[in-house]
Order: C-alpha cells, then sequence, then structure tokens
C-alpha cells in the first residue's frame, strides 16, 4: 500500500487491541486480514497499516505497550 507502512502483522484479536490503541493516540490505521473478513477465529492472521510518516510512532508506542 503506496503512502503506508506496516506496523503490526498478528494474530486478530491482539490487532484489534493494538489498531484500537493506535486510533486512541491519534493515529490513523488500515487493517488487512481477519479484521476486515470475521471468521470466527481470534488467531487469523492481520496486518495493520499506518501512514508512513506516523510509522515511527506507532511502532514506539507498540513497543511500549509490550514491554509494560
Amino acid at each position: 500500500m503506496k503512502g503506508w507502512a506496516e506496523v503490526f502483522d498478528g494474530p486478530r484479536l491482539r490487532a484489534e487491541i493494538v489498531a484500537a490503541a493506535l486510533s486512541a493516540a491519534g493515529i490513523e490505521v488500515s487493517e488487512l486480514g481477519g479484521m476486515a473478513q470475521y471468521s470466527g477465529l481470534d488467531f487469523d492472521s492481520c496486518k495493520l497499516f499506518v501512514p508512513e510518516e506516523e510509522a515511527t510512532l506507532a511502532r514506539d508506542l507498540i513497543a511500549a505497550a509490550e514491554d509494560a
């Protein structure tokens, strides 16, 4: 996706939590995978993308949450 950077690739349930946290921080999030087409499995793979100029901040927020 041109102009967008991947910041997460993992289980759909976790992707929903990460997307909500990024959105709460004011970062636009786009998803590809399990979130768009619910299959009933929370472990389906899902990728999250943010605008390229916000990728560093998004990755820093994700890393800080994982370290907490």
